[in-house]
């Protein structure tokens, strides 16, 4: 096939791609239209003329110019068009270099708004919009992952796309877990081994902050044969960690009370949301019975619940 473009063209044209990018706002595709152009012009003066070529060159034209300045997902669903559309062609070494900057651009823009919504959704109480939103950043963080490192630009931009719509979707979760309200605050546990089984949920949650990373919980469960649960969490940070739980307790029952409070191992998954004064999480621990040392009980559950 007849090389349908000179070496000068192609680095005066690439330059000034680059730099259009460098000040371009989005859709970024200044430096593209002008490669396209270019190579339109020599493809439709060329003897023989490829017609496949001239005919996937205006398609991309209509593409860049048909372009959404004011939305990046279908911006990006433009790129990934434009990608597979440019790939396809005789030119796809020359296309591609301006591709991988495009998809890089797009990259470091999906980002920002990753992390935008990312703080956003920190300040916002659990919810199932709360969980929705987490797994829509998350898929939308694997797929800005391949869309860096994939040096295939069609697939790269495809998955660039997949990771808008993926902001799109979250972008609705997150504005939904802001207008959620905040749950009851109660531990919700159930109880086996020595202890009588039994699920249960306190009349509230009582957390206190003796110092700034450690909180103390107790919830009481109010009925004839109702538990006290309690145990101290070392060492929360901002965001979620998991930490040991090495002090609790476990009172079973109101008329003929056992103590569960001995021996105390188990962990915690908390969330700590500072700017609400807010803790949630899920924890299990096992207690001895200090009367009896061969008894033992675990008790797993769930609590949300403010601290001051």
């Amino acid at each position: 096939m007849k090389r349908l473009f000179l070496v000068p063209l192609v680095l005066l044209t690439l330059a000034l791609a680059q730099a259009g990018q460098a000040i371009e706002a989005p859709p970024y595709f200044g430096g593209l239209r002008i490669e396209v152009t270019n190579q339109l012009a020599l493809a439709s003066n060329a003897v023989p003329r490829s017609t496949s070529l001239i005919l996937a060159l205006k398609k991309a034209l209509r593409t860049i110019d048909t372009a959404n300045p004011t939305n990046l997902v279908k911006d990006a669903k433009s790129l990934s068009l434009l990608a597979s559309t440019l790939n396809r062609t005789v030119l796809s070494n020359l296309f591609d270099l301006h591709l991988q900057g495009l998809a890089d651009l797009y990259v470091d823009d999906f980002t920002v708004l990753e992390d935008e919504l990312s703080d956003r959704l920190a300040l916002t109480y659990p919810s199932r919009s709360h969980t929705a939103a987490l797994k829509s950043l998350g898929r939308m963080l694997a797929a800005l992952q391949v869309g860096s490192t994939n040096v295939n630009t069609t697939k790269a931009t495809r998955s660039i796309y997949r990771a808008g719509t993926n902001f799109s979707l979250a972008l609705k979760q997150v504005a939904r877990a802001e207008a959620a309200l905040a749950p009851a605050s109660r531990i919700i546990a159930r109880v086996t081994g020595a202890a009588p089984s039994s699920t249960f949920r306190t009349s509230g949650l009582s957390i206190s902050n003796p110092t700034e990373n450690n909180f103390n919980l107790i919830g009481v469960h109010a009925s004839l044969n109702g538990h006290i649960v309690s145990f101290t969490l070392y060492g929360v940070n901002d965001g979620t960690s998991t930490v040991p739980i090495t002090e609790g307790s476990l009172l079973a029952g109101t008329l003929h009370p056992r103590s569960f409070s001995e021996n105390i191992t188990g962990t915690a998954t908390v969330t700590r949301i500072p700017g609400l004064n807010t803790l949630y999480g899920t924890f299990t621990f096992t207690a001895v019975d200090e009367d009896n040392p061969a008894a033992s009980a675990t008790i797993t559950g769930t609590f949300f619940g403010t601290y001051l």
